[in-house]
């Protein structure tokens, strides 16, 4: 079992439940028990079985910025899924220092390029994998002899480099879709938090009473059926409901 961050700086020992609902209904319409510490590669997990239960062509799917990564989107891509994920609000290093930051270097997608605020191209050199990310290298050699080093890197020797992951362009077309339609991901609160509000608080299913990962997997299984029903309920009302399912 992962253990999470509590607050007044304790941990936690937790199972992570990540669910998609359906926005139409509000249905729960799938849900996974994990235990990962994270949502960083659940994206494509969640999405998939998703889209197969609602029977859709494509799919949009609202997340917070836990499911921010470029894997992710890509492969969600590829399998006509949208996905609207803002991006982690993390200050970069270079920027915390003082120094120009990634988002001064524009990237030119026919050339795979950086332009640097002195004019220059960084060219792409090599590629290695960090936080089982894979990043592509660009720096230039007209770094070392530039007016605006002092502004650009504290490194004494080489040049300043600049990372991008293999699926960046992902991101980046992410990105164009939540800033064309930034009143989408509102939505996400309403429909995600909406069931875990009712399980959590109203039907006091805040705490799992069993352990191991398959009877959790279960015990989320009556939670979310339970959910669902009573959410059938409201919609149609008992005799619809026990007609549609005789």
């Amino acid at each position: 079992m992962p253990q999470s961050q509590a607050q007044g700086g304790g941990t936690v020992v937790a199972y992570n439940v990540p669910t998609v609902v359906d926005a139409k209904h509000k249905l729960i319409a799938t849900y996974a028990v994990t235990t990962e510490g994270n949502d960083l590669r659940q994206l494509t997990n969640m999405a998939r079985p998703a889209k197969e239960a609602l029977a859709v062509e494509s799919l949009e799917v609202l997340g917070d910025c836990g499911y921010y990564d470029g894997d992710e989107v890509a492969q969600c891509e590829a399998e006509g899924i949208q996905a609207y994920i803002p991006k982690p609000e993390n200050s970069s290093k270079s920027h915390s220092q003082g120094l120009l930051s990634k988002a001064d270097f524009r990237h030119d997608a026919a050339t795979d390029r950086y332009r640097c605020p002195a004019g220059q191209w960084l060219t792409y050199r090599f590629s290695n994998r960090q936080d089982r990310r894979e990043l592509k290298h660009y720096y230039t050699s007209a770094c070392t002899r530039c007016e605006m080093r002092p502004q650009c890197t504290k490194r004494a020797e080489g040049p300043r480099q600049v990372t991008r992951l293999v699926n960046e362009e992902a991101l980046e077309r992410m990105a164009e879709r939540m800033t064309a339609d930034p009143e989408k991901f509102k939505l996400r609160k309403t429909l995600a938090e909406h069931p875990f509000g009712t399980l959590k608080r109203a039907w006091n299913h805040g705490y799992f009473l069993m352990r191991s990962l398959s009877k959790v997997d279960a015990e989320s299984a009556l939670s979310a059926l339970t959910y669902n029903i009573t959410r059938a309920i409201n919609i149609l009302g008992v005799p619809a409901l026990v007609a549609a399912l005789a």
